[in-house]
């Protein structure tokens, strides 16, 4: 990759994106897909510690959005594709007990230290266009899970 662009003979972007989400994920992971899954299942969901460290959550059809403009721009380089917006996992517990009040929520203690990933969007910002808006955890969700039900 790094030979590719030293020597121009590609130009290469390459994304990192946060955990992804969105109603084609079958994975149960520890995030918005998975705390759906596990919800809609009646079973609990199980919090490390108590659920306030930070996180940043991306939407897929935001990830997809993305791709497209960057396909139709000049950069190069690697680019965090964030929206600088923290969550926590306990938000998206709040946003699924509103649709199962009696959900269970269990937790574990932490079996490390808390650690916060928060990131600066000042690079993506300036890249996409002005009017770009990522999609909020709580609208995600709830596409997710409009998604899943009609299924």
């Amino acid at each position: 990759m790094k030979t590719c662009i030293e020597n121009q003979t590609t130009s290469l972007v390459c994304l990192r994106p946060p955990l992804v989400y969105g109603s084609a994920d079958q994975a149960k992971t520890y995030g918005p897909s998975g705390f759906w899954a596990l919800a809609k299942e009646g079973q609990p969901i199980t919090l490390w510690g108590d659920g306030t460290e930070f996180r940043e959550f991306i939407f897929i059809e935001d990830v997809c959005r993305v791709v497209s403009c960057l396909v139709d721009s000049n950069f190069e380089g690697v680019l965090n594709l964030v929206s600088g917006v923290k969550y926590c996992f306990a938000d998206i517990i709040s946003i699924l007990k509103q649709i199962f009040p009696n959900l269970i929520v269990n937790s574990k203690p932490r079996s490390k230290q808390k650690v916060d990933n928060i990131f600066d969007p000042k690079k993506i910002k300036s890249i996409l266009p002005a009017d770009f808006k990522f999609t909020s955890l709580e609208e995600g969700l709830t596409k997710l899970i409009n998604d899943m039900s009609s299924k």
